[in-house]
């Protein structure tokens, strides 16, 4: 009976202790599903996280794009704003030697009314003077040759006068 005894008694211990290892393991599997839980959060945490940025980049790139066209339309702008800049210079140059060229004409022409006032005057003054009309010879050639017209009239006089006072 002693080995009987021994016998229940030694499997009760065995019991025990599996029962001790099946409840360690228990707790072990437990604090593992515990683990594996909150690992999975986190890498869920994680993937929302990627999944923004990657929302985030691909905003970024759409703008990046957006941005690297209106780059391209100021660099077209720009080029064009020089092409306009360099017209207009080239215009303003051009109108200046215009200008110029009608200055020179318009004081070649000045001068030959103030010769032809002057011998209008004088061919007129001499006329007065009785000189005859054997004065008038040279501005008649002129006029034949179409270097010069005559307009006879007492407000010339004036004003050229009156030029040349100024």
């Amino acid at each position: 009976m002693f080995f009987v005894c021994q016998g229940l008694i030694l499997s009760k211990a065995l019991k025990a202790q599996k029962d001790a290892e099946d409840e360690s393991t228990r707790i072990a599997l437990g604090n593992l599903r515990s683990e594996v839980i909150t690992l999975r959060n986190e890498a869920l945490e994680k993937d929302k996280i990627l999944l923004s940025l990657v929302e985030r980049l691909k905003s970024s790139e759409a703008k990046l794009a957006s941005l690297s066209k209106v780059e391209q339309k100021m660099e077209k702008f720009e080029k064009e704003k020089e092409a306009d800049a360099k017209r207009i210079a080239d215009l303003e140059y051009a109108l200046s030697i215009q200008v110029g060229l009608h200055r020179s004409e318009v004081q070649g022409l000045e001068k030959k009314l103030d010769e032809i006032t002057k011998k209008y005057n004088q061919t007129r003054l001499s006329v007065l003077m009785g000189g005859g009309f054997a004065a008038l010879e040279p501005v008649r050639e002129k006029v034949e040759f179409g270097e010069a017209f005559v307009i006879v009239s007492p407000a010339l006089l004036l004003r050229r006068r009156a030029d040349v006072e100024s």
